[in-house]
Order: C-alpha cells, then structure tokens, then sequence
C-alpha cells in the first residue's frame, strides 16, 4: 500500500480531485513527449483528458536535489502565477496540481517560434500587446517574454502567454513592486524584439528608435554577460540568456509603418 508521494493516480484522477497527487501518464492514451526534460529541465508532454488535450510540465525527470530544491519552488511559483491570473485573456488555465514537482494546464495552440512569420494572423501584434496589457491589468508580468516559445496561437487566432515561472504579481512589498515594473518592462520591449525577429518590416520608426536606444540597466547587464556566461559554462556548460532591457518606455505596436 502506497501513500502520499509514492501514489500513482491516472491525470484524470487528478482533475477531478485536484489535490496534490504524484504525476503519472493518463490511462486514456500514450503522452506526446515535446521535451524528455532531465538535470535542470522539466519534461514537457501533451495528455489527452476526455479528448482534449492538457500540457504537463514536470519537473520529476529532474536530478534530485534540483527536484527538491529548485523544481518544487518553480511548480509553486508558476501555480501562485496562473492562479492569480485565472480568467485573464491570453493565459492557460490551470487544470490541476499533479503532486510537489508537476502541474498540468491548458493546452493552446502552436509557438510562433514554430509558426514562423508567414503564418502569423495579420493582427497579431495588436493582438499580442492587447494581451500583454491585460496581464499587467491584473497586476502580474510574465517575465520571460524574450523566448519566443513562451508565444503562443490558438486555432482561432488568439494569443496566449505560456511559461509563468519567472512571472511576479505585483504586491505591497517594495521589493514585488519594483519586481513587477522591471518584468513589467521587459515584457513591453519583448514584444518590439520579437517583431523584430520575425517581422522586422513591420517596424515603426519609433519601434526602430526604441530599440537602438538601450536602457543603462540593459547596457550594464551585457557587460557582466561575458563573466556570467563564462561562469554558467563551467558550471552547467549552460548558455546565459540575455534578459532583455527595461527602463524605457515602450512604443505603441502597430502593424506596420
């Protein structure tokens, strides 16, 4: 008899009793695995529930003590995330907790990293900055906007924000507040940059000015990208990502010039 951690209850178990259980493939058919996960990245898998699919991020592929230490805390933090934005435009919908290292959320459409620029409706920009003002609406920035996975289009052409684990909901805590505006920020200039990688003939002139004129956090955080690079690589022989720039106010997106 097992109990706690060591259960095994189907996904399906799970919605319908969303307590903390112990993540485990549906019964109803074989998981598409998007990303086999290990060390210090949590496995990405699609799940079919009653037909629909569900995305299950978990972290219990991971080495132990990053499990332990460090994936727990990240399930924590982008459940807290997802909650606070519950009925929000443009977020998943959390389904369930699955047990201290998983979570398993809606799943929405296709990356725009995936798509590429031809694919891309014709509003989606307007589309994609609407949303992202109504997530800061609520209070909360996301935070890691740069990567163009974290993207998402719905079949019926809606944008969707994925990936909350560096979100902040933004609070009385000095510290959250000066958090939220400095993600909140970066999640604006995100959206330029990402144009700027797919459509760049779609930049405005002030889109244009707005990138090219950095902000002095942004010029201070490239020139200790060498040593955290370095750093990173001979710990993980992992690449440091740049996080973007803030300080700046961002331009209004439009659709083109």
């Amino acid at each position: 008899m097992h109990s706690g951690e060591d259960s095994a209850p189907t996904l399906a178990d799970a919605v319908a009793r969303p307590q903390s259980v112990t993540p485990r493939m549906s019964d109803q058919e074989v998981p598409a695995i998007i990303r086999q996960g290990g060390r210090c990245k949590p496995q990405i898998r699609v799940e079919q529930i009653d037909g629909t699919p569900v995305l299950v991020k978990d972290f219990a592929v991971c080495g132990r003590w990053f499990r332990r230490l460090i994936g727990r805390w990240l399930v924590n933090r982008e459940e807290g995330v997802l909650r606070a934005a519950e009925g929000c435009p443009g977020v998943p919908r959390l389904i369930a907790r699955l047990g201290p290292y998983a979570l398993a959320v809606e799943h929405v459409g296709r990356s725009i990293a995936e798509l590429g620029p031809a694919r891309l409706p014709p509003t989606f920009w307007q589309d994609f900055a609407r949303t992202v003002d109504e997530l800061h609406g609520r209070g909360i920035a996301h935070g890691d906007l740069k990567r163009l996975g974290n993207i998402m289009v719905h079949d019926n052409g809606s944008v969707y924000l994925v990936d909350f684990n560096s979100g902040v909901v933004r609070s009385r805590s000095p510290v959250h507040r000066w958090l939220y505006g400095y993600l909140a920020a970066d999640d604006r200039r995100a959206i330029v940059k990402a144009k700027r990688s797919l459509q760049p003939e779609l930049l405005t002139e002030e889109e244009v000015r707005f990138l090219r004129d950095r902000p002095l956090i942004e010029r201070v955080f490239r020139c200790a990208r060498v040593p955290v690079l370095l750093l990173a690589r001979a710990v993980g022989g992992r690449k440091a990502r740049d996080n973007g720039g803030v300080g700046l106010r961002a331009p209004k997106i439009g659709g083109g010039r």
